[in-house]
């Protein structure tokens, strides 16, 4: 690793998720406009996510432009921007399905290859799920999705797919910098005795 350039790295992670970033805005506008089109969901919805969502991403994008491909904080704005557009998605959308939106976000974390980040995202996610659901039982009465089985899946999901995001990580991480001398956290983590 006598060529690692960290600059450049980060520019391609940084591309990556910017890519990812706007196949998802796509992909949810797509969605949430043929709900609007069948008369599911009001216009009014569709701009107010639409216009979290892109304005955010082009923000990120100047950013980007200004600072250059490399620029450290992105991964940030990639985060809470994304958290901000789901958001409005999960607060404001009164479908039991919307929580799926989070797991493009953990695809999109793991370009950063960042536990510490991660972690934070994961506990700000859990936040906007339990309170939208929150939101969802005591002021749209939908105290039956609020205390049913899906809704506690939606829970284990999320934190399932965070963990293994995280380990998968922290596993390569060791791997990659301490493959010479293994480390403790890279170490066979069970033992098998043998008679």
């Amino acid at each position: 690793m006598e060529n690692y350039n960290e600059a450049f790295f980060r520019a391609k992670t940084n591309k990556r998720a910017s890519i990812t970033w706007v196949l998802l805005l796509i992909v949810a506008c797509i969605y949430y406009g043929i709900k609007v089109g069948t008369g599911t969901l009001t216009p009014g919805y569709y701009a107010a996510f639409a216009i979290v969502g892109w304005a955010v991403y082009i923000v990120g994008q100047a950013l980007l432009f200004i600072k250059g491909m490399d620029f450290k904080p992105y991964k940030w704005i990639v985060g809470l921007g994304y958290l901000a557009f789901y958001s409005v998605i999960a607060w404001t959308a009164l479908d039991q399905i919307s929580y799926v939106f989070i797991l493009p976000l953990i695809s999109i974390l793991i370009l950063y290859k960042d536990p510490k980040f991660i972690r934070t995202m994961m506990w700000i996610t859990l936040f906007v799920l339990i309170s939208s659901n929150a939101y969802k039982g005591l002021a749209k009465g939908m105290m039956d999705y609020m205390a049913s089985p899906e809704c506690a899946l939606q829970l284990v999901i999320v934190i399932g797919c965070y963990v293994c995001t995280n380990m998968a990580i922290v596993d390569t991480f060791c791997v990659m910098v301490f493959s010479a001398r293994q480390p403790m956290c890279c170490q066979t983590r069970f033992t098998v005795a043998v008679p």
